[in-house]
Protein backbone atom coordinates (compact mmCIF):
# COMPACT_ATOMS: atom_id res chain seq x y z
CA UNK A 1 0.00 0.00 0.00
CA UNK A 2 2.48 2.45 0.83
CA UNK A 3 3.96 2.08 -2.82
CA UNK A 4 0.56 3.29 -4.29
CA UNK A 5 1.60 7.15 -4.34
CA UNK A 6 5.08 6.53 -5.38
CA UNK A 7 3.78 4.09 -8.87
CA UNK A 8 1.34 6.57 -9.15
CA UNK A 9 3.97 9.18 -9.80
CA UNK A 10 6.12 7.05 -11.64
CA UNK A 11 2.90 6.46 -14.09
CA UNK A 12 2.68 10.34 -14.34
CA UNK A 13 6.29 10.89 -15.45
CA UNK A 14 6.67 8.18 -17.75
CA UNK A 15 3.86 9.85 -19.40
CA UNK A 16 4.87 13.23 -19.51
CA UNK A 17 8.10 12.13 -21.07
CA UNK A 18 6.31 10.06 -23.26
CA UNK A 19 4.83 13.09 -24.41
CA UNK A 20 6.97 15.13 -24.78
CA UNK A 21 9.60 12.64 -27.12
CA UNK A 22 6.72 12.52 -29.32
CA UNK A 23 5.89 16.72 -28.96
CA UNK A 24 7.95 17.77 -31.86
CA UNK A 25 6.47 15.68 -34.23
CA UNK A 26 2.64 16.59 -33.04
CA UNK A 27 3.85 21.01 -32.52
CA UNK A 28 6.15 23.06 -34.48
CA UNK A 29 9.06 23.78 -32.94
CA UNK A 30 8.96 26.80 -31.11
CA UNK A 31 12.52 27.33 -30.38
CA UNK A 32 13.23 27.39 -34.38
CA UNK A 33 9.92 28.98 -35.88
CA UNK A 34 9.84 29.18 -39.89
CA UNK A 35 10.23 32.19 -40.61
CA UNK A 36 9.93 32.10 -43.96
CA UNK A 37 6.87 30.08 -44.59
CA UNK A 38 4.11 32.81 -44.83
CA UNK A 39 4.65 35.84 -43.22
CA UNK A 40 1.72 35.61 -40.91
CA UNK A 41 0.45 32.93 -38.75
CA UNK A 42 -2.76 31.10 -38.67
CA UNK A 43 -4.40 32.11 -42.17
CA UNK A 44 -7.48 30.19 -41.79
CA UNK A 45 -8.21 31.86 -37.87
CA UNK A 46 -10.65 35.11 -38.34
CA UNK A 47 -8.63 38.25 -36.81
CA UNK A 48 -9.82 38.83 -32.82
CA UNK A 49 -12.69 41.08 -32.41
CA UNK A 50 -11.85 44.78 -31.72
CA UNK A 51 -10.61 45.51 -28.26
CA UNK A 52 -8.98 41.98 -27.85
CA UNK A 53 -5.69 41.59 -27.84
CA UNK A 54 -3.99 40.27 -30.98
CA UNK A 55 -2.25 36.84 -31.11
CA UNK A 56 1.19 36.96 -28.46
CA UNK A 57 2.95 35.23 -31.81
CA UNK A 58 6.74 35.95 -31.46
CA UNK A 59 6.54 36.06 -35.76
CA UNK A 60 6.55 39.42 -37.10
CA UNK A 61 4.19 40.27 -39.84
CA UNK A 62 6.46 41.68 -42.69
CA UNK A 63 3.43 43.30 -44.17
CA UNK A 64 2.60 45.15 -41.52
CA UNK A 65 2.51 49.27 -42.87
CA UNK A 66 2.83 48.07 -46.53
CA UNK A 67 0.83 49.83 -48.76
CA UNK A 68 1.31 48.19 -52.54
CA UNK A 69 0.96 50.34 -55.38
CA UNK A 70 0.00 48.73 -58.28
CA UNK A 71 0.92 49.67 -61.78
CA UNK A 72 0.35 48.49 -65.27
CA UNK A 73 2.87 47.27 -67.23
CA UNK A 74 5.24 50.38 -68.55
CA UNK A 75 2.98 53.17 -66.49
CA UNK A 76 5.00 55.14 -64.41
CA UNK A 77 1.33 56.46 -62.17
CA UNK A 78 -0.29 53.18 -60.13
CA UNK A 79 -3.04 52.38 -61.37
CA UNK A 80 -4.52 51.32 -57.45
CA UNK A 81 -3.18 51.31 -54.03
CA UNK A 82 -3.98 48.08 -51.68
CA UNK A 83 -6.54 48.77 -48.85
CA UNK A 84 -5.70 45.93 -46.80
CA UNK A 85 -2.59 44.14 -46.08
CA UNK A 86 -1.15 41.28 -47.46
CA UNK A 87 -1.74 39.25 -44.97
CA UNK A 88 -5.12 39.86 -44.87
CA UNK A 89 -5.60 39.17 -48.28
CA UNK A 90 -4.11 35.76 -48.00
CA UNK A 91 -6.22 35.21 -45.11
CA UNK A 92 -9.19 36.38 -47.11
CA UNK A 93 -8.01 33.74 -50.38
CA UNK A 94 -7.79 30.93 -47.77
CA UNK A 95 -10.95 31.18 -46.13
CA UNK A 96 -13.02 31.93 -49.30
CA UNK A 97 -11.21 29.38 -51.13
CA UNK A 98 -8.83 27.45 -49.51
CA UNK A 99 -5.59 25.52 -50.89
CA UNK A 100 -2.92 27.91 -49.84
CA UNK A 101 0.59 26.16 -49.67
CA UNK A 102 1.53 24.55 -46.50
CA UNK A 103 5.25 26.12 -47.26
CA UNK A 104 5.50 29.39 -49.58
CA UNK A 105 9.00 28.37 -49.93
CA UNK A 106 7.90 25.61 -52.11
CA UNK A 107 5.67 27.18 -54.75
CA UNK A 108 7.04 27.74 -57.92
CA UNK A 109 7.16 30.97 -60.08
CA UNK A 110 4.16 30.46 -61.44
CA UNK A 111 2.47 29.62 -58.02
CA UNK A 112 3.23 32.83 -56.95
CA UNK A 113 1.79 34.60 -60.11
CA UNK A 114 -1.39 33.01 -59.44
CA UNK A 115 -0.90 33.81 -55.13
CA UNK A 116 -0.39 37.56 -55.63
CA UNK A 117 -2.76 38.02 -58.47
CA UNK A 118 -5.59 36.41 -57.14
CA UNK A 119 -5.29 37.99 -53.35
CA UNK A 120 -4.29 41.50 -54.82
CA UNK A 121 -6.82 41.18 -57.36
CA UNK A 122 -9.77 39.75 -55.22
CA UNK A 123 -8.89 40.96 -51.71
CA UNK A 124 -6.57 43.80 -51.64
CA UNK A 125 -6.92 46.12 -54.67
CA UNK A 126 -10.57 47.83 -54.93
CA UNK A 127 -12.43 45.76 -57.77
CA UNK A 128 -12.87 48.82 -60.07
CA UNK A 129 -8.91 49.48 -60.24
CA UNK A 130 -6.31 48.60 -62.53
CA UNK A 131 -8.30 47.76 -65.62
CA UNK A 132 -8.05 47.54 -69.18
CA UNK A 133 -5.58 50.28 -70.05
CA UNK A 134 -7.19 53.21 -71.61
CA UNK A 135 -6.25 54.28 -75.29
CA UNK A 136 -4.37 57.58 -75.97
CA UNK A 137 -5.84 60.93 -76.49
CA UNK A 138 -4.26 60.97 -80.14
CA UNK A 139 -6.33 57.76 -81.05
CA UNK A 140 -9.91 58.27 -81.84
CA UNK A 141 -13.28 57.02 -83.08
CA UNK A 142 -13.49 53.33 -84.00
CA UNK A 143 -9.36 52.73 -83.64
CA UNK A 144 -9.76 54.18 -80.17
CA UNK A 145 -12.94 50.79 -79.32
CA UNK A 146 -10.81 48.34 -80.66
CA UNK A 147 -7.52 49.58 -79.33
CA UNK A 148 -5.92 47.27 -77.57
CA UNK A 149 -8.66 44.90 -76.56
CA UNK A 150 -11.29 47.71 -76.51
CA UNK A 151 -12.14 50.16 -73.71
CA UNK A 152 -15.00 47.93 -72.41
CA UNK A 153 -13.36 44.55 -72.36
CA UNK A 154 -14.20 42.24 -69.84
CA UNK A 155 -14.43 38.74 -68.81
CA UNK A 156 -17.62 37.37 -67.86
CA UNK A 157 -18.36 36.21 -64.59
CA UNK A 158 -15.11 38.32 -63.29
CA UNK A 159 -15.55 41.33 -61.00
CA UNK A 160 -11.77 42.29 -60.58
CA UNK A 161 -10.49 44.57 -63.18
CA UNK A 162 -7.25 43.53 -62.13
CA UNK A 163 -7.50 39.74 -63.23
CA UNK A 164 -9.16 41.27 -66.39
CA UNK A 165 -6.02 43.01 -67.09
CA UNK A 166 -3.58 39.87 -66.49
CA UNK A 167 -5.54 37.92 -68.77
CA UNK A 168 -5.40 39.45 -72.48
CA UNK A 169 -7.48 37.08 -73.85
CA UNK A 170 -6.79 34.69 -76.79
CA UNK A 171 -5.86 36.81 -79.32
CA UNK A 172 -3.70 38.99 -77.40
CA UNK A 173 -1.71 36.60 -74.95
CA UNK A 174 1.83 35.61 -76.83
CA UNK A 175 1.95 31.47 -76.56
CA UNK A 176 5.71 31.48 -75.23
CA UNK A 177 7.29 28.48 -74.06
CA UNK A 178 6.11 28.16 -70.48
CA UNK A 179 2.61 28.95 -71.39
CA UNK A 180 1.46 25.16 -70.37
CA UNK A 181 3.05 25.99 -66.62
CA UNK A 182 0.84 28.95 -65.74
CA UNK A 183 -1.21 29.05 -63.54
CA UNK A 184 -4.91 29.51 -63.84
CA UNK A 185 -7.22 31.13 -61.87
CA UNK A 186 -10.81 29.99 -60.90
CA UNK A 187 -13.71 32.81 -60.22
CA UNK A 188 -17.17 32.29 -60.44
CA UNK A 189 -16.45 29.20 -62.50
CA UNK A 190 -14.29 31.16 -65.06
CA UNK A 191 -10.38 29.98 -65.69
CA UNK A 192 -8.30 32.95 -66.09
CA UNK A 193 -4.26 33.97 -66.64
CA UNK A 194 -2.53 35.73 -63.60
CA UNK A 195 -0.27 38.76 -64.01
CA UNK A 196 3.72 38.42 -62.97
CA UNK A 197 5.11 40.91 -60.83
CA UNK A 198 8.33 42.96 -61.42
CA UNK A 199 10.01 45.95 -59.91
CA UNK A 200 10.80 49.45 -60.81
CA UNK A 201 13.68 48.01 -62.39
CA UNK A 202 12.45 44.80 -64.10
CA UNK A 203 13.21 42.75 -61.42
CA UNK A 204 10.55 39.60 -61.77
CA UNK A 205 9.40 38.50 -58.21
CA UNK A 206 10.32 33.86 -58.85
CA UNK A 207 10.22 33.18 -55.15
CA UNK A 208 7.90 34.14 -52.00
CA UNK A 209 11.06 34.49 -49.85
CA UNK A 210 12.88 37.03 -52.19
CA UNK A 211 9.20 39.15 -52.24
CA UNK A 212 10.06 39.17 -48.15
CA UNK A 213 13.51 40.40 -48.38
CA UNK A 214 12.63 43.11 -51.02
CA UNK A 215 10.03 44.11 -48.98
CA UNK A 216 12.18 44.06 -45.79
CA UNK A 217 15.29 46.04 -47.95
CA UNK A 218 12.30 48.62 -48.67
CA UNK A 219 11.26 48.43 -45.55
CA UNK A 220 14.31 49.28 -43.32
CA UNK A 221 15.09 52.03 -46.03
CA UNK A 222 11.84 53.77 -45.33
CA UNK A 223 11.91 53.23 -41.38
CA UNK A 224 15.26 55.24 -41.41
CA UNK A 225 14.11 57.93 -43.66
CA UNK A 226 10.94 58.55 -42.05
CA UNK A 227 11.68 58.07 -37.97
CA UNK A 228 15.18 60.29 -37.88
CA UNK A 229 15.33 63.85 -38.05
CA UNK A 230 17.60 66.79 -36.66
CA UNK A 231 16.47 68.26 -33.97
CA UNK A 232 16.99 71.84 -32.55
CA UNK A 233 20.35 71.21 -31.27
CA UNK A 234 21.50 69.61 -34.26
CA UNK A 235 21.17 66.06 -32.93
CA UNK A 236 19.72 63.39 -34.84
CA UNK A 237 16.19 62.53 -33.25
CA UNK A 238 14.92 58.81 -33.97
CA UNK A 239 11.48 58.31 -33.15
CA UNK A 240 9.62 54.72 -32.93
CA UNK A 241 6.42 55.26 -34.54
CA UNK A 242 6.30 53.18 -38.39
CA UNK A 243 4.58 54.83 -40.82
CA UNK A 244 2.71 53.52 -43.39
CA UNK A 245 4.49 53.65 -46.79
CA UNK A 246 4.66 52.04 -50.47
CA UNK A 247 6.34 49.46 -52.02
CA UNK A 248 5.91 49.32 -55.80
CA UNK A 249 4.70 46.34 -57.94
CA UNK A 250 4.51 46.39 -61.49
CA UNK A 251 2.16 44.15 -62.87
CA UNK A 252 2.86 42.38 -66.14
CA UNK A 253 -0.07 40.38 -68.42
CA UNK A 254 0.46 36.92 -68.81
CA UNK A 255 2.69 36.10 -71.51
CA UNK A 256 3.95 39.55 -72.02
CA UNK A 257 7.60 41.14 -71.46
CA UNK A 258 8.23 43.82 -68.89
CA UNK A 259 8.09 47.36 -69.93
CA UNK A 260 10.36 49.86 -68.16
CA UNK A 261 8.14 53.15 -67.25
CA UNK A 262 10.83 56.19 -67.28
CA UNK A 263 9.03 59.24 -66.19
CA UNK A 264 12.20 61.98 -67.55
CA UNK A 265 14.49 62.52 -69.60
CA UNK A 266 17.94 61.27 -67.50
CA UNK A 267 16.38 59.36 -65.39
CA UNK A 268 18.64 56.35 -64.49
CA UNK A 269 17.52 52.57 -63.45
CA UNK A 270 20.60 50.85 -62.20
CA UNK A 271 19.65 47.24 -62.66
CA UNK A 272 21.62 45.74 -59.77
CA UNK A 273 20.07 42.46 -60.36
CA UNK A 274 21.83 41.50 -63.56
CA UNK A 275 25.59 40.92 -62.60
CA UNK A 276 27.97 42.45 -65.25
CA UNK A 277 31.28 40.90 -66.46
CA UNK A 278 32.75 44.14 -64.79
CA UNK A 279 32.73 46.00 -61.65
CA UNK A 280 30.40 48.78 -62.69
CA UNK A 281 27.26 48.26 -62.10
CA UNK A 282 24.79 48.17 -65.26
CA UNK A 283 22.45 50.82 -65.51
CA UNK A 284 19.72 52.63 -68.17
CA UNK A 285 19.61 56.02 -68.57
CA UNK A 286 16.38 57.44 -70.17
CA UNK A 287 17.53 59.54 -73.46
CA UNK A 288 13.35 60.02 -74.93
CA UNK A 289 10.04 59.21 -73.16
CA UNK A 290 8.13 58.85 -76.41
CA UNK A 291 9.54 56.24 -78.11
CA UNK A 292 11.70 55.37 -75.21
CA UNK A 293 15.22 55.06 -75.91
CA UNK A 294 17.35 54.10 -73.24
CA UNK A 295 21.53 54.65 -72.81
CA UNK A 296 22.73 51.04 -71.71
CA UNK A 297 25.79 51.82 -69.68
CA UNK A 298 28.24 48.82 -68.68
CA UNK A 299 26.87 46.17 -70.16
CA UNK A 300 29.51 44.83 -72.46
CA UNK A 301 33.17 46.37 -72.75
CA UNK A 302 35.45 47.57 -75.67
CA UNK A 303 36.58 44.27 -75.92
CA UNK A 304 33.55 42.21 -76.16
CA UNK A 305 32.58 45.21 -78.41
CA UNK A 306 35.56 44.60 -80.97
CA UNK A 307 35.08 41.00 -81.31
CA UNK A 308 31.43 41.10 -81.78
CA UNK A 309 32.46 43.73 -84.38
CA UNK A 310 35.52 41.31 -86.17
CA UNK A 311 33.13 38.51 -86.11
CA UNK A 312 30.31 40.14 -87.89
CA UNK A 313 32.89 41.84 -90.99
CA UNK A 314 33.85 38.12 -91.34
CA UNK A 315 30.73 36.32 -91.59
CA UNK A 316 30.06 35.34 -94.98
CA UNK A 317 26.65 33.22 -94.55
CA UNK A 318 24.25 35.02 -97.00
CA UNK A 319 21.90 34.75 -94.14
CA UNK A 320 24.22 36.79 -91.58
CA UNK A 321 26.52 38.62 -93.07
CA UNK A 322 25.99 42.52 -93.48
CA UNK A 323 24.41 43.26 -96.12
CA UNK A 324 21.66 45.73 -97.31
CA UNK A 325 18.56 45.93 -94.98
CA UNK A 326 15.58 43.68 -96.86
CA UNK A 327 12.08 44.68 -96.19
CA UNK A 328 8.90 42.19 -95.90
CA UNK A 329 7.71 38.74 -94.19
CA UNK A 330 9.26 36.31 -96.88
CA UNK A 331 12.48 36.48 -99.55
CA UNK A 332 14.81 38.95 -99.58
CA UNK A 333 13.24 42.56 -100.30
CA UNK A 334 15.45 45.69 -101.16
CA UNK A 335 13.32 49.23 -100.40
CA UNK A 336 14.70 52.50 -101.75
CA UNK A 337 13.68 53.99 -98.66
CA UNK A 338 15.44 52.04 -96.23
CA UNK A 339 19.21 52.28 -96.83
CA UNK A 340 20.64 50.36 -93.19
CA UNK A 341 22.50 47.56 -93.54
CA UNK A 342 22.46 44.50 -90.79
CA UNK A 343 25.18 41.49 -89.35
CA UNK A 344 23.91 39.38 -87.50
CA UNK A 345 26.34 36.84 -84.68
CA UNK A 346 23.84 34.34 -83.14
CA UNK A 347 26.39 31.66 -82.02
CA UNK A 348 29.51 33.56 -81.15
CA UNK A 349 31.42 33.03 -78.45
CA UNK A 350 31.41 36.61 -77.34
CA UNK A 351 27.88 37.21 -78.28
CA UNK A 352 26.79 34.16 -76.42
CA UNK A 353 28.40 35.43 -73.41
CA UNK A 354 26.79 38.86 -74.05
CA UNK A 355 23.28 37.57 -74.46
CA UNK A 356 23.35 35.45 -71.12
Amino acid sequence: MAMGPFIKALILIISYLIGLAISDLVLPDKANPDVKSIGTENLSKPKPEEGQPPSSSPKINIFENIRFSIHRNGETEPCGHTTVTLSDALAKLNIEEGGLPDSFDKMSRYELDQLLTASIGKHALRTSACGVEKAPPEIKWKRRMTWGRGENYRIEGIDSQLLTYCDMGEEHTPILPDHDQLKKIMTNGVNSYPCHFHTREGLRFTAYQQLVDYIQQQKLQSDHEEECSVGDDGMSVCSESHKMFDVHLYAVPAGRPFVFAPSFIGEVFEISHVTPKSEKPISLVVMSLSPRVFDVLNFFDNDESKAIVAKALAETSDTHRIKRSSTGASGYNLNSQRTSENGFDTHGKTAIVVKK
